[in-house]
């Protein structure tokens, strides 16, 4: 979108301004532009910029406590009006507008804790749990109900959603709980886009005392947000003016009235009054009535131009193996445009990643330390926004979403699901005329090679032919591909073939984001975890430990690395401390590494890393596995059985060689690695079924000598849950696996006394319903881990078997928080993407739930050493 730009009537200055710009965009920041305009640039020791939005203090700041009017506060039930008659597969419905803003994008099943009510609080069912009406359904604008005797009347029915009645108060500083300069600066939804900036309801006045910089606009997106909760009538409009006041003289400089859920770009001018002192003053306005006039300033600033303004591109492409890459060697051309950028940057051969799904991943390529502390932990966009670059992040994964927290400090996030490269190209290269003559850092993420596979019609022979025939989809899924039973080689490699076409299509669409790069233009091009083809029986990702999942491609380009291959071992842990050190910024707290050093050809750097354990795990489905690299030694565990590996000599990780010694040592590698003691502990879980147990099972551990740690183990998936009551010291924990989920949530308890002493001595006491069972292990059962899967004691409870067996596992950080993969509210998102997650109903108490999100007071997880 081209920005609305208000300047001075001087058509010298604005031609002169407008050449400079082009050749910026046209060239790259790399350029050397004409002497003769230099003055429409600032020069580089004067050049400055002032977040409005972040962190320049406020001369004047008044907001209204509310901008509700006579409504109060956000309802609890809101009322559904306005009724009128319409049709819906032939049947007569009663219509209404839906009266709250949604994050769904799939409505065959309403959001958990949504409901529609009758005036009595008696609940109205949901066409999903009862096919016979009267029921309800509802889409992004609409609800419908079927089934009722004529239409229903004002207050008949009412909508109950507590996300959204929370959203609404937070829109209001009465509401809020915040001071008005927090509640000022905040961060709103429009639709798929999450904008950081100002957030001034009208009327509301924010004013600035300020030093103009030289050659300097002030920048803005301006919009009215609609209300997350419509309980009366619309906001009749809002207007914006901003106003400077220097030397005694007052100039309107921009009015402008708002559209709904529209971000209008801004740029005025400000170089008449250059390196003078001012007042600036942005005064929101209502129209007729202020009610619901939630007028927002997306990311405001005011910047100097700059002739070469320092810029950060991140190219994040999902789900893409090394060894399919062209760049890195791969037999066929796929990558051909990132091959040229290639040629002159650094390849890093030997990156992996921290888990083998995107969102641990990408929290940890953002922040530079484990995933598990993402929310407490500086991002490296804040910390480049605080230091006055535009931040933009543009991706098509929901697990990249603001319902997982990925909105973090980003002046713009956009997220949509599963969008085709181009489209993301196209935003990105919008977003970037913008903010021309800025610093800036661009995200910009693609799907193209995740499933379901969906380039173009022109790229589809590229290298795949006709399909199996039990597989005729054009798009497909994991479960699609399972059913289809491709046991050929020539069947699967159909399906690589058809990846392969998508990592073309990618790179062709990429080509004009590269045609910008400047010799000074920072490149970190890489992915958050590769595809498993069969390599190890498995497809897709998210469920196991092999390279083909956790090696990752990785390039940087910057100012003064000279072209490369690499091949120390690094980690996506290591890209924020990069990226910093490459801008010459501080990078203090972060668990990576810069690896500046290393493409610089500094040895030492390069055996650092070398000597350096890098700790993975935290996979998506099946139970956790943890493992380290130490070296090019490859130690990976799971449920007690542990799997060592010579990459050097066996790098496709086809034969395993163990001893008992070696573990050891890669066990206290990894606990380094993790800054975490690894201990063997006993695993204690009910086994999974396929239905949903009618009981809760209750499990009573007695360990004479006492119990040192205990945790409920995680489950990214939500499909199992368990509760544990347990004090450190105590001799006994009581464990509950909960009704509503058919999964198995295992417990890890380790015991004070060495487990080969204190195992033997292990007692249960186990209820189901009227069903109870004291459990000892036998004489011959095992003691401790063994190297191979195996149980210690297992017994029928009811209806269930509960086992107990074995596993390595590292003691969890009392200030980690669980990494969940499913929100109820995207749940339809993440179906649309092939996962399969939360698979229970979301029965556990408010406070027993993982803290996964932001919060002002977090919580600490429950059950944690």
């Amino acid at each position: 979108m081209t920005p609305n730009v208000t300047r001075p009537r001087t058509p010298d200055r604005w031609s002169l301004l407008s050449l400079s710009l082009l050749l910026t965009a046209g060239l790259g920041a790399g350029c050397t532009c004409n002497p003769e305009k230099k003055g429409d640039f600032a020069p580089d020791d004067e050049a400055r910029t002032l977040m409005l939005g972040v962190d320049t203090e406020f001369a004047e700041l008044e907001i209204p406590l509310d901008s509700r009017g006579d409504l109060g506060r956000p309802p609890e039930r809101i009322p559904l009006r306005g009724w009128s008659s319409g049709s819906e597969e032939g049947a007569t419905v009663a219509v209404t507008d839906l009266p709250i803003r949604t994050r769904n994008l799939y409505f065959f099943k309403p959001s958990p804790g949504m409901k529609v009510v009758r005036a009595d609080g008696t609940e109205l069912p949901h066409r999903y749990t009862q096919a016979q009406p009267p029921f309800w359904t509802y889409d992004a604008d609409k609800i419908r109900v079927r089934g009722l005797e004529g239409l229903p009347g004002d207050g008949d029915l009412f909508l109950v959603y507590e996300n959204a009645t929370e959203r609404e108060a937070s829109l209001n500083q009465q509401f809020s709980g915040k001071e008005k300069e927090v509640f000022a600066r905040a961060t709103v939804q429009a639709g798929a886009e999450s904008r950081s900036g100002l957030l001034l309801p009208a009327p509301a006045r924010a004013a600035w005392e300020i030093d103009i910089p030289p050659s300097a606009d002030l920048r803005f997106a301006a919009a009215l947000i609609r209300p997350e909760v419509l309980d009366g009538p619309p906001s009749d409009g809002a207007k914006v003016t901003v106003r400077l006041d220097v030397e005694g003289q007052s100039h309107e400089v921009w009015t402008g009235n708002l559209k709904r859920d529209v971000f209008e770009p801004v740029r005025i001018d400000l170089g008449p009054w250059a390196r003078k002192h001012g007042r600036l003053t942005v005064v929101t306005d209502p129209g007729a009535t202020p009610r619901f006039d939630y007028v927002f300033l997306a990311d405001p600033v005011i910047a100097s131009r700059k002739a070469h303004p320092r810029r950060v591109f991140m190219v994040f492409v999902d789900t893409l193996r090394v060894d399919h890459m062209s760049a890195f060697g791969y037999e066929r051309e796929t990558t051909p445009n990132l091959d040229r950028l290639a040629a002159r940057s650094v390849k890093l051969t030997q990156a992996r990643n921290v888990a083998p799904w995107t969102l641990p991943s990408t929290r940890s390529v953002l922040t530079g330390v484990d995933p598990e502390f993402y929310f407490d932990a500086p991002t490296l966009q804040g910390r480049l926004r605080e230091a006055g670059f535009a931040t933009a992040m543009f991706a098509g994964n929901i697990y990249l979403s603001s319902n997982f927290g990925l909105n973090r400090d980003w002046g713009l996030h956009n997220v949509e699901l599963l969008p085709r490269a181009n489209t993301q190209l196209d935003k990105a290269m919008a977003w970037l005329k913008d903010n021309e003559g800025r610093d800036l850092m661009l995200l910009l993420h693609l799907m193209d090679c995740h499933l379901p596979y969906k380039e173009p019609k022109e790229y589809r022979r590229k290298f795949a032919g006709e399909p199996p025939a039990t597989l005729k989809r054009e798009e497909f899924h994991r479960d699609h591909v399972m059913q289809a039973h491709l046991k050929t080689k020539e069947d699967r490699q159909y399906v690589r073939d058809r990846y392969d076409n998508n990592i073309l299509y990618a790179d062709d669409q990429l080509a004009q984001l590269y045609e910008l790069v400047g010799p000074d233009d920072i490149v970190v091009f890489f992915s958050d975890h590769g595809e498993e083809f069969w390599d190890h029986g498995g497809f897709e990702h998210g469920h196991t430990l092999y390279d083909e999942l956790l090696r990752v491609p990785l390039i940087v380009h910057g100012p003064g690395l000279s072209p490369a291959t690499l091949d120390a071992p690094v980690s996506l842990l290591d890209v924020a401390p990069t990226v910093l050190d490459l801008l010459g910024m501080e990078a203090s707290g972060m668990k990576g590494t810069s690896l500046v050093a290393l493409m610089s050809g500094d040895r030492a750097a390069d055996q650092a890393l070398r000597g350096r354990a890098q700790a993975f795990g935290r996979p998506l489905y099946g139970g956790e596995r943890w493992g380290v690299i130490d070296g090019t030694t490859k130690y990976t565990t799971f449920n007690g059985a542990e799997w060592i590996y010579d990459l050097a000599a066996d790098p496709e990780e086809r034969k395993s060689s163990r001893s008992d010694a070696q573990a050891t040592e890669l066990r206290g590698a990894m606990g380094t690695a993790l800054s975490r003691e690894v201990m063997p502990a006993w695993r204690i879980a009910p086994r999974g079924g396929r239905k949903f147990p009618d009981r809760p099972l209750k499990a009573t551990i007695h360990v004479p000598g006492g119990i040192r740690a205990a945790w409920v183990g995680e489950d990214p998936t939500e499909a199992s849950w368990a509760e544990l009551d347990w004090k450190p010291g105590a001799n006994e924990a009581t464990i509950t696996w909960p009704t509503g989920y058919r999964g198995s949530r295992d417990v890890w308890i380790v015991p004070t006394q060495p487990i080969t002493d204190a195992s033997p001595t292990l007692s249960i006491d186990a209820v189901d319903g009227d069903t109870t069972v004291h459990v000892v292990p036998s004489a011959d059962a095992p003691r401790a881990p063994q190297g191979e899967r195996g149980l210690m004691l297992s017994a029928e409870v009811g209806e269930r078997t509960l086992d107990v067996g074995f596993g390595f596992m590292p003691i969890p950080d009392p200030k980690a928080r669980a990494t969940s993969g499913f929100d109820p509210e995207l749940s339809g998102q993440l179906e649309a993407m092939g996962y399969v997650v939360g698979a229970g109903e979301d029965k556990r108490p408010a406070d027993k739930k993982p803290e996964d999100k932001p919060a002002e007071d977090p919580k600490k997880a429950p059950a944690k050493p």
